[in-house]
């Protein structure tokens, strides 16, 4: 596949560029019709040459078989280039191919380092994952205080189910001091988010009065948040309903 005429005079860094360009171009349908055996073809180009963003993408795309038949080993391979180059989400991907044995043989210390890698650089997946790992014990030893301290980065940070499991760590005074106020207010941030565990907590605990004054008002609303889409579900099997999600 050649480069349009237009990026001939282009450098070799420039015409990379290009060609990562045009990929992506393709891989969504932008001022050129949709193709991701295209996209695959541009990005294979550029990755080739040393583009980590080609090359994280090129790995995403024999990952899903997309634009290529699935291959788990060569997207391990590119995303190895790429996580070689300290491409966060590249060394994400490959915690969670070990972890998955996909690719790869299975290995959950693997998986433990790739993602310690990724979670130092602040991938938040990669430290709610990595923090799930300490509270296992799978891969590393089990520490209840370094799952704090990962699922507290990725809870800064807006992740819901990082704050769900935080403030679980609270209630349990597992890996920190026991503290019902903190494991509230962890609830909370997590429920507005839509978590529906944390949602059921939070309403538990303005049901009983633990770490929050007590209060039915409060108690009912979180339930209702609940509630509410589970009676549509309901209602939408009854009605013979659904949602296509592509």
């Amino acid at each position: 596949m050649q480069l349009p005429r237009a990026y001939g005079g282009l450098s070799p860094n420039a015409a990379t560029r290009a060609q990562y360009y045009l990929g992506a171009m393709y891989a969504y349908g932008k001022g050129v019709p949709l193709d991701h055996q295209k996209a695959l073809a541009w990005y294979s180009r550029a990755a080739e040459q040393g583009d980590v963003a080609s090359q994280y993408n090129l790995a995403q795309m024999y990952r899903t078989g997309r634009g290529a038949p699935r291959d788990y080993v060569v997207a391990v391979e590119w995303y190895k280039r790429a996580a070689a180059q300290d491409l966060a989400p590249a060394r994400y991907s490959l915690g969670l191919m070990h972890e998955r044995g996909e690719g790869v043989p299975r290995d959950d210390a693997a998986a433990a380092r790739w993602y310690e890698a990724a979670a130092e650089q602040g991938q938040i997946p990669a430290q709610h994952n990595l923090a799930l790992l300490y509270r296992l014990g799978k891969g590393v030893a089990q520490d209840d205080k370094l799952a704090a301290q990962w699922f507290r980065r990725a809870a800064e940070q807006g992740d819901a189910s990082a704050q769900y499991n935080l403030a679980m760590l609270y209630r349990q005074g597992q890996g920190l001091a026991e503290d019902d106020k903190a494991a509230a207010e962890w609830l909370r941030r997590a429920a507005e988010q839509g978590y529906a565990l944390a949602q059921s907590g939070l309403g538990l605990m303005y049901a009983t009065g633990e770490g929050v004054p007590k209060d039915a008002v409060y108690a009912h609303m979180w339930a209702n948040r609940i509630s509410a889409p589970l009676a549509a579900a309901r209602k939408r099997k009854r009605t013979g309903c659904c949602a296509i999600m592509c």
